[in-house]
């Protein structure tokens, strides 16, 4: 039962945490920029994600993608990437952690919003196509 405390405490407060993050770049960025930022077509899991200190918080996963069949959902935090933390990284650094190659493999340690517990999911990074 303590260790099960442990890891439910440290989910919350990395929760917590990510949402005060969150909050707090809101309040430094009020306005959205001119004109909508095209992410380019590439290669990855097909996630969204806000850059925290602890790791990425998932905005969204897109339908379809690898990010979705491994059950990503908006508020989760991804906090490894093939065993690499993503705490202290910037958003550059995280989004080339999570891109790679196509067909390659990736594994994420991701904390569930829903439950709080710290989960481990497998899969291959899949080729994107940005519509528009």
């Amino acid at each position: 039962m303590s260790r099960y405390f442990t890891a439910w405490a440290t989910a919350l407060l990395l929760m917590i945490a990510a949402i005060r993050d969150l909050s707090g770049d809101i309040h430094q960025h009020p306005t959205p920029p001119a004109a909508p930022i095209a992410a380019p077509a590439g290669s990855g899991i097909g996630v969204a994600f806000l850059p925290t200190p602890r790791g990425a918080l998932v905005r969204y996963a897109t339908q379809g993608t690898p990010a979705a069949s491994m059950g990503l959902e908006p508020g989760d935090v991804i906090i490894s990437v093939n065993g690499t933390p993503l705490a202290g990284r910037n958003d550059t650094e995280m989004r080339a952690l999570i891109q790679g190659r196509e067909g390659s493999d990736i594994a994420l340690g991701i904390i569930d919003v829903r439950t709080g517990t710290l989960l481990s999911r497998r899969s291959r990074r899949g080729a994107l196509r940005i519509p528009g």
